[in-house]
């Protein structure tokens, strides 16, 4: 009963983090988004297109930050192997086959 109980809290952990996580990539997206309707603009100028890669810098950075924070989810609350992993397509039934 005390497994199932930590199993429980683990996955709710690990559920808040990967909520935490997806906000990290979304602003990401967010900030890629905007940078590249930079480029679109008509107005386009030496100066905008030193802001296109400033904010570039800054998505990619938090692209890597995310990244990283989902390693670290990974790694300190692993699903356990009684339950399916979306990353790989379990939730879903898709299958891989061997090679």
């Amino acid at each position: 009963m005390y497994a199932q109980h930590t199993t429980t809290h683990l996955m709710a952990c690990r559920s808040l983090a990967i909520e935490q996580n997806e906000k990290l990539f979304e602003e990401a997206n967010a900030l890629n988004r905007f940078a590249i309707n930079l480029l679109d603009r008509p107005d386009l100028d030496g100066e905008m297109f030193l802001q296109y890669l400033q904010l570039r810098g800054k998505a990619d950075a938090l692209f890597r930050e995310a990244l990283d924070h989902l390693n670290l989810i990974n790694q300190q609350f692993p699903i356990p192997s009684d339950e399916p992993d979306p990353l790989r397509g379990e939730a879903i039934g898709v299958r891989s086959s061997a090679v």
